[in-house]
């Protein structure tokens, strides 16, 4: 059994096909035989089954979550320091730090969606599954993708230049380049 969390738009339902792919099933949002892939977990009870915590690169999440709707963004209040007037961009912001430090908290695991090769035997391990890597996987890793605009540093850096090196700090200690 295994529970994938991680920030909104961080690909949950990407690893979710991935590994039902690979033969598991582990739902995306929904219980499977094997887990669930859900960022909606991330704040709720604890489990007594492994978690894992899913990062995805600041800038793609942040931008991402400008195309999340209001009930989401409700939720997202009502659980970390966000309000639903605050410009949509410090909002996102603040979801990507705060929503990550909770679910890195409550996993056993962390581990990058870009570097899910990587990652792939541990999740194995983890959830009591024995499965060999594809790397010529069929699932799209722009599987739930969302047109939207790109977000810079610098503009990070603008909207909130104390928050926006938070952001840089953690991605760092993810292994991203910033």
């Amino acid at each position: 059994m295994l529970i994938v969390v991680g920030c909104p738009r961080s690909g949950t339902r990407f690893i979710s096909r991935l590994l039902m792919e690979h033969g598991m099933d582990v739902g995306h949002e929904v219980w499977g035989r094997d887990g669930i892939a859900s960022w909606h977990l991330t704040y709720e009870r604890e489990f007594p089954h492994p978690v894992v915590h899913q990062v995805r690169d600041p800038l793609e999440v942040i931008a991402s979550l400008f195309t999340i709707g209001a009930v989401s963004w409700t939720e997202i209040a009502s659980v970390i320091p966000v309000r639903t007037e605050d410009p949509l961009l410090l909002r996102a912001m603040r979801t990507w730090y705060h929503w990550n430090i909770m679910a890195r908290q409550k996993a056993a695991f962390s581990y990058r969606v870009e570097n899910i090769a990587a990652a792939f035997p541990v999740l194995c391990r983890m959830g009591g599954f024995s499965a060999a890597f594809k790397p010529d996987f069929a699932t799209s890793k722009q599987l739930n993708s969302r047109g939207h605009a790109k977000v810079t540093w610098d503009e990070l850096e603008h909207a909130d230049a104390g928050l926006a090196n938070q952001i840089k700090g953690a991605a760092k200690g993810y292994g991203y380049d910033v």
